[in-house]
Protein backbone atom coordinates (compact mmCIF):
# COMPACT_ATOMS: atom_id res chain seq x y z
CA UNK A 1 0.00 0.00 0.00
CA UNK A 2 2.87 2.74 0.95
CA UNK A 3 4.48 1.75 -2.38
CA UNK A 4 0.98 3.16 -4.37
CA UNK A 5 0.97 7.23 -5.31
CA UNK A 6 -0.90 9.38 -3.25
CA UNK A 7 -3.59 9.90 -5.83
CA UNK A 8 -4.35 5.85 -5.89
CA UNK A 9 -4.42 5.40 -2.29
CA UNK A 10 -6.73 8.82 -1.92
CA UNK A 11 -8.79 7.03 -4.70
CA UNK A 12 -8.87 3.68 -3.11
CA UNK A 13 -9.98 5.13 0.26
CA UNK A 14 -12.80 7.15 -1.35
CA UNK A 15 -14.16 3.66 -3.00
CA UNK A 16 -14.18 1.88 0.47
CA UNK A 17 -14.58 4.19 2.95
CA UNK A 18 -16.99 7.19 0.96
CA UNK A 19 -20.22 5.88 1.67
CA UNK A 20 -19.22 4.94 5.21
CA UNK A 21 -19.52 6.76 8.31
CA UNK A 22 -16.47 6.70 9.97
CA UNK A 23 -15.35 7.66 14.07
CA UNK A 24 -12.77 6.76 15.80
CA UNK A 25 -11.35 6.19 19.98
CA UNK A 26 -7.52 6.84 21.29
CA UNK A 27 -7.60 4.87 24.30
CA UNK A 28 -4.85 3.84 27.34
CA UNK A 29 -3.61 0.48 28.29
CA UNK A 30 -6.15 1.08 31.12
CA UNK A 31 -9.37 1.13 28.78
CA UNK A 32 -9.48 5.02 29.68
CA UNK A 33 -10.45 7.52 26.34
CA UNK A 34 -7.41 9.73 25.51
CA UNK A 35 -8.90 11.12 22.45
CA UNK A 36 -11.76 10.87 20.27
CA UNK A 37 -12.59 11.97 16.53
CA UNK A 38 -14.66 11.80 13.57
CA UNK A 39 -18.61 10.90 12.96
CA UNK A 40 -19.59 9.80 16.66
CA UNK A 41 -23.03 11.78 16.86
CA UNK A 42 -23.91 9.17 13.98
CA UNK A 43 -22.66 5.73 16.26
CA UNK A 44 -24.90 7.24 19.16
CA UNK A 45 -21.35 8.25 21.29
CA UNK A 46 -21.61 12.44 20.74
CA UNK A 47 -21.36 12.76 25.08
CA UNK A 48 -18.43 10.13 24.56
CA UNK A 49 -15.70 12.07 26.87
CA UNK A 50 -12.02 12.19 26.87
CA UNK A 51 -11.13 10.46 30.44
CA UNK A 52 -14.32 8.11 30.56
CA UNK A 53 -13.62 4.27 30.20
CA UNK A 54 -14.43 2.75 26.86
CA UNK A 55 -16.40 -0.15 28.46
CA UNK A 56 -18.75 2.45 29.86
CA UNK A 57 -19.59 3.04 25.89
CA UNK A 58 -19.29 -0.15 24.64
CA UNK A 59 -21.26 -3.22 26.95
CA UNK A 60 -19.70 -5.85 24.13
CA UNK A 61 -16.29 -4.56 25.08
CA UNK A 62 -16.13 -5.36 29.35
CA UNK A 63 -13.48 -7.60 30.37
CA UNK A 64 -12.72 -8.17 26.15
CA UNK A 65 -9.50 -6.02 25.98
CA UNK A 66 -8.03 -7.23 28.81
CA UNK A 67 -8.24 -10.82 27.41
CA UNK A 68 -7.93 -10.74 23.72
CA UNK A 69 -4.99 -10.61 21.13
CA UNK A 70 -5.04 -7.83 19.28
CA UNK A 71 -5.95 -6.58 16.69
CA UNK A 72 -9.30 -7.67 16.96
CA UNK A 73 -12.48 -7.39 14.32
CA UNK A 74 -15.96 -6.73 15.33
CA UNK A 75 -18.32 -6.78 12.14
CA UNK A 76 -21.91 -5.50 12.70
CA UNK A 77 -21.60 -4.37 15.66
CA UNK A 78 -25.24 -2.54 17.32
CA UNK A 79 -24.22 0.69 18.51
CA UNK A 80 -25.79 3.05 21.17
CA UNK A 81 -27.89 4.88 18.55
CA UNK A 82 -29.12 1.51 17.29
CA UNK A 83 -26.82 2.05 13.75
CA UNK A 84 -24.60 -1.11 12.94
CA UNK A 85 -21.31 -0.60 12.74
CA UNK A 86 -17.81 -2.45 11.81
CA UNK A 87 -15.45 -2.46 14.97
CA UNK A 88 -11.71 -2.59 14.46
CA UNK A 89 -9.22 -2.58 17.60
CA UNK A 90 -5.89 -2.77 17.08
CA UNK A 91 -2.53 -0.99 18.95
CA UNK A 92 0.19 1.06 18.77
CA UNK A 93 3.00 0.65 21.37
CA UNK A 94 0.73 1.34 24.94
CA UNK A 95 -2.41 2.67 23.10
CA UNK A 96 -5.19 0.79 21.62
CA UNK A 97 -7.25 2.46 18.71
CA UNK A 98 -10.85 1.77 18.23
CA UNK A 99 -12.19 2.45 14.84
CA UNK A 100 -15.82 2.32 13.90
CA UNK A 101 -17.10 2.02 10.04
CA UNK A 102 -20.99 2.64 9.53
CA UNK A 103 -22.14 -0.75 8.36
CA UNK A 104 -25.72 -0.29 7.89
CA UNK A 105 -25.74 -1.26 3.82
CA UNK A 106 -23.66 -4.09 5.20
CA UNK A 107 -26.43 -5.16 7.27
CA UNK A 108 -29.14 -4.90 4.71
CA UNK A 109 -27.16 -7.09 2.39
CA UNK A 110 -26.35 -10.04 4.75
CA UNK A 111 -30.16 -9.80 5.90
CA UNK A 112 -31.34 -10.18 2.40
CA UNK A 113 -29.01 -12.87 1.57
CA UNK A 114 -30.43 -14.65 4.44
CA UNK A 115 -33.90 -14.00 3.56
CA UNK A 116 -32.81 -14.94 -0.21
CA UNK A 117 -31.67 -18.45 1.77
CA UNK A 118 -34.85 -18.60 3.65
CA UNK A 119 -36.66 -18.33 0.70
CA UNK A 120 -34.72 -20.62 -1.38
CA UNK A 121 -34.97 -23.34 1.58
CA UNK A 122 -38.74 -22.59 1.80
CA UNK A 123 -38.95 -22.88 -2.23
CA UNK A 124 -36.51 -26.48 -1.72
CA UNK A 125 -39.21 -27.64 1.19
CA UNK A 126 -42.62 -27.15 -1.08
CA UNK A 127 -40.93 -28.75 -3.90
CA UNK A 128 -39.75 -31.45 -2.04
CA UNK A 129 -43.32 -31.86 -0.65
CA UNK A 130 -44.76 -32.02 -4.16
CA UNK A 131 -42.29 -34.12 -5.71
CA UNK A 132 -42.91 -36.54 -2.74
CA UNK A 133 -46.80 -36.63 -2.96
CA UNK A 134 -46.68 -36.79 -6.73
CA UNK A 135 -43.66 -39.06 -7.39
CA UNK A 136 -43.01 -41.09 -3.99
CA UNK A 137 -40.01 -40.49 -2.08
CA UNK A 138 -37.86 -43.06 -3.51
CA UNK A 139 -37.99 -41.13 -7.15
CA UNK A 140 -37.06 -38.06 -5.05
CA UNK A 141 -34.38 -39.34 -3.42
CA UNK A 142 -33.06 -41.07 -6.27
CA UNK A 143 -33.35 -38.03 -8.12
CA UNK A 144 -31.08 -36.10 -5.49
CA UNK A 145 -28.47 -38.66 -5.53
CA UNK A 146 -28.37 -38.40 -9.29
CA UNK A 147 -29.24 -42.29 -9.79
CA UNK A 148 -31.68 -41.22 -12.07
CA UNK A 149 -29.86 -39.60 -14.70
CA UNK A 150 -31.02 -38.37 -17.75
CA UNK A 151 -29.14 -39.74 -20.60
CA UNK A 152 -28.16 -37.21 -23.52
CA UNK A 153 -28.97 -40.07 -26.06
CA UNK A 154 -32.17 -41.48 -24.04
CA UNK A 155 -32.58 -45.23 -22.69
CA UNK A 156 -34.33 -47.88 -23.99
CA UNK A 157 -36.55 -50.02 -21.47
CA UNK A 158 -39.62 -52.19 -20.84
CA UNK A 159 -42.14 -50.30 -18.61
CA UNK A 160 -45.64 -50.86 -17.71
CA UNK A 161 -47.92 -48.34 -18.10
CA UNK A 162 -51.31 -47.71 -16.69
CA UNK A 163 -54.32 -46.11 -17.31
CA UNK A 164 -57.27 -45.60 -14.93
CA UNK A 165 -60.32 -43.45 -14.78
CA UNK A 166 -63.90 -43.17 -13.35
CA UNK A 167 -66.35 -45.01 -15.59
CA UNK A 168 -69.69 -42.49 -16.47
CA UNK A 169 -67.57 -39.91 -14.99
CA UNK A 170 -68.41 -36.90 -17.63
CA UNK A 171 -72.03 -37.63 -17.45
CA UNK A 172 -72.07 -37.67 -13.43
CA UNK A 173 -69.76 -34.20 -13.99
CA UNK A 174 -72.66 -32.71 -16.40
CA UNK A 175 -75.32 -33.13 -14.07
CA UNK A 176 -73.19 -32.37 -10.50
CA UNK A 177 -72.22 -29.20 -8.96
CA UNK A 178 -68.63 -28.28 -9.00
CA UNK A 179 -68.29 -28.69 -5.15
CA UNK A 180 -69.39 -32.62 -5.50
CA UNK A 181 -67.60 -33.37 -8.33
CA UNK A 182 -64.03 -31.59 -6.61
CA UNK A 183 -64.97 -33.26 -3.51
CA UNK A 184 -65.08 -36.97 -5.08
CA UNK A 185 -62.04 -36.58 -7.48
CA UNK A 186 -59.97 -35.87 -4.40
CA UNK A 187 -61.30 -38.88 -2.54
CA UNK A 188 -60.72 -40.88 -5.62
CA UNK A 189 -57.26 -39.20 -6.10
CA UNK A 190 -55.96 -39.63 -2.26
CA UNK A 191 -57.19 -42.98 -2.73
CA UNK A 192 -55.21 -43.88 -5.56
CA UNK A 193 -52.07 -42.44 -5.65
CA UNK A 194 -50.27 -43.72 -2.38
CA UNK A 195 -51.32 -47.36 -3.47
CA UNK A 196 -49.50 -46.47 -7.39
CA UNK A 197 -46.45 -45.35 -4.72
CA UNK A 198 -46.63 -48.24 -2.90
CA UNK A 199 -46.20 -50.45 -5.50
CA UNK A 200 -43.23 -48.75 -7.24
CA UNK A 201 -45.16 -46.96 -9.70
CA UNK A 202 -44.32 -43.65 -11.03
CA UNK A 203 -47.25 -41.42 -11.14
CA UNK A 204 -46.71 -39.27 -14.29
CA UNK A 205 -50.22 -37.63 -15.23
CA UNK A 206 -53.51 -36.51 -13.71
CA UNK A 207 -55.93 -35.06 -16.30
CA UNK A 208 -59.75 -34.74 -14.34
CA UNK A 209 -60.45 -38.58 -13.35
CA UNK A 210 -57.91 -40.11 -15.51
CA UNK A 211 -54.53 -41.03 -14.01
CA UNK A 212 -51.35 -42.49 -15.78
CA UNK A 213 -48.67 -44.47 -14.11
CA UNK A 214 -45.85 -45.97 -15.41
CA UNK A 215 -44.24 -49.37 -13.58
CA UNK A 216 -40.56 -50.86 -13.82
CA UNK A 217 -38.91 -47.99 -13.34
CA UNK A 218 -37.90 -48.05 -9.70
CA UNK A 219 -37.17 -51.74 -9.54
CA UNK A 220 -36.62 -54.65 -12.29
CA UNK A 221 -38.26 -54.03 -15.33
CA UNK A 222 -39.79 -57.57 -15.27
CA UNK A 223 -41.45 -57.13 -11.81
CA UNK A 224 -43.24 -53.94 -13.63
CA UNK A 225 -46.50 -56.04 -15.31
CA UNK A 226 -46.54 -57.68 -11.84
CA UNK A 227 -46.82 -54.34 -9.89
CA UNK A 228 -48.75 -52.62 -11.90
CA UNK A 229 -51.62 -55.32 -11.63
CA UNK A 230 -51.63 -55.67 -7.78
CA UNK A 231 -51.73 -51.94 -7.89
CA UNK A 232 -54.57 -51.79 -9.45
CA UNK A 233 -56.21 -54.45 -7.77
CA UNK A 234 -56.04 -52.56 -4.55
CA UNK A 235 -57.47 -49.55 -6.68
CA UNK A 236 -60.28 -51.22 -7.15
CA UNK A 237 -60.79 -52.49 -3.24
CA UNK A 238 -59.92 -49.00 -2.38
CA UNK A 239 -62.59 -47.16 -4.92
CA UNK A 240 -64.96 -49.67 -3.67
CA UNK A 241 -64.45 -49.10 -0.33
Amino acid sequence: MLSLPASIQLALFNLVYAERSIAYLEVEGSGEVLSVGGELSHFGLKALEVGSQVEDHFDFLTNLLDSVTLPLDLPIMEMPSGIPADVHIFNDTQKMYILLLGASEKKQQRQLFRQNVNDLNLSRHRQSKILNQYLGKEVVERLELGIENIESGGERRNLTVMFADIRGFTAYSEKSRPEEIFSSLNQYLDSLIPLILEHHGVLDKIIGDEVMAIFGMLDNETDGPQDAMSAAIQMQISVER
